[in-house]
């Protein structure tokens, strides 16, 4: 019926089908012009929601909250509604508070969870995804080791048909909106009690801990997740010592919220909080805290934590002469740019460092050649984003650009640069640039403040 209605109409006439699940339609007719928007595109990004926040809700909220909201909600619009009902009303550090536990969902917000998105599911599958709430990714043999039985695969796939579970972004498996398990787990804890769950969440950590090595993408970042979930922190420090550069180098250090008070000075805590710090701009901060006690352990950390301390040092004190890095010699070119400067890097790296000399020496039209001779075939992901964030400062009366290059390094786990690039986005709107200097000054972010400033002067 759908496609006859589609054939019957003129070109002038558009028809949008919200569906869980793909529409039973033939899209590729050539006749049916037709564009699908997946749940990536429909999410909410963190400079998204603040715009949503200021400009609809009329409730400022600041980037790094909005970070925090983003991954909390993964960017469900219900999820963000509820949230805005749930606070809406009070005191700005009552609202922080509530982005930073939003797991504590208000009873209005439980009760939409099961009247839409649970309310479909017999009791035998409710409980299954009660039960295996634990894991953030459901893989059927992993279900069956924790439920001691057999059957899961099957009864997943019957849910991924029916539009309840997504495949997950990367390896096998499915998964559930984050507000979805968070409910499940809550409904866990009430019906069984906390410890109860507690040693649920053990033994799914210990199931995700026997496969890491032997699965792709490792294991390591969401077992250590469920072993902090479950408390187990002495089990969490193992699995960091033994898998560090996998749990740190993942983009989603959240784990890190919830390290206890007699654990926040352990040295590879310590480390992993400095990272995160890094990521996030926080330079002297990060330096402080390598600072304050002895290195960590094991050798691969120790190596992590000097690198993350060079860094910083580099973009502070910036002291240091360059390594065999092309960040580091992109602090030479801020200070003294020199085009014709040719360090001993990959070509690629070669290149977008001489478009970033050039750009600081003001030699825009040189510089955009030399993005331009480059463009697709950067193969690293972190220097492709910095590149398109140098091609998107040279084009501002293209914002887009800039905000693609915000939701590609939202992504990849880069805040920083995403910060930067969603600012270029709004360069034009002064009171947002306003509001992100200000916020970029008071995390001591110079750089950022610095750049940002820039944006809105050009």
């Amino acid at each position: 019926f759908l496609e006859r209605l589609l054939m019957a109409t003129s070109a002038h006439v558009h028809l949008a089908i919200g569906s869980r699940v793909p529409p039973p339609l033939n899209l590729a007719r050539s006749e049916l012009a037709s564009s699908v928007v997946g749940p990536s595109q429909l999410r909410f990004r963190s400079s998204e929601i603040a715009d949503l926040f200021r400009s609809q809700y009329r409730v400022p909220l600041g980037g790094e909250d909005a970070r925090r909201l983003a991954d909390h909600t993964e960017g469900w619009a219900a999820a963000l509604q509820l949230f805005h009902q749930g606070t809406a009303g009070r005191a700005v550090t009552a609202r922080r508070r509530a982005v930073t536990a939003p797991g504590s969902h208000p009873r209005y917000a439980r009760e939409y969870v099961g009247r839409t998105y649970l309310a479909d599911l017999d009791a035998e599958e409710l409980r299954l995804l009660r039960d295996t709430a634990p894991f953030e990714v459901l893989v059927g043999s992993r279900c069956d080791q924790l439920l001691g039985r057999t059957g899961s695969d099957d009864a997943l796939d019957r849910l991924a048909r029916r539009g309840l579970l997504m495949s997950a972004d990367h390896g096998a498996g499915f998964t559930l909106p984050r507000v979805v398990r968070d409910h499940l787990v809550g409904e866990l804890i009430i019906e069984r009690g906390q410890r109860t769950v507690d040693q649920r969440f053990r033994a799914a950590a210990e199931i995700l801990t026997e496969e890491v090595g032997g699965s792709m993408p490792s294991t390591a970042p969401s077992a250590m997740r469920t072993w902090a979930a479950a408390g187990a922190w002495p089990d969490a420090l193992t699995l960091l010592a033994e898998s560090w550069a996998d749990v740190v180098a993942d983009r989603d250090l959240s784990w890190l919220d919830s390290v206890p008070r007699e654990f926040v000075v352990h040295p590879l805590v310590r480390a992993a909080r400095a990272e995160l710090a890094r990521r996030n701009g926080r330079l002297e901060v990060a330096r402080a805290l390598l600072a304050a006690g002895p290195k960590p352990e094991p050798a691969t950390a120790a190596t992590s934590a000097e690198q993350i301390e060079r860094s910083c040092r580099t973009w502070t004190v910036g002291d240091l002469q360059p390594a065999d890095r092309w960040s580091e010699f992109l602090r030479t070119a801020v200070r003294r740019p020199n085009p014709d400067r040719r360090p001993p890097l990959p070509w690629q790296q070669q290149t977008v460092l001489a478009a970033a000399e050039l750009m600081v020496a003001g030699a825009l039209d040189s510089a955009q050649a030399e993005l331009e001779r480059i463009t697709g075939r950067v193969s690293d992901p972190g220097l492709a984003c910095a590149a398109d964030l140098l091609a998107a400062a040279l084009r501002p009366d293209r914002p887009a650009l800039a905000e693609d290059v915000a939701l590609q390094a939202e992504d990849l786990g880069l805040p920083w640069l995403a910060a930067v690039a969603g600012g270029l986005a709004r360069a034009d709107d002064a009171d947002a640039v306003a509001a992100q200097v200000h916020e970029a000054d008071e995390r001591g972010d110079a750089w950022a403040a610095l750049l940002l400033v820039a944006a809105g002067g050009m």
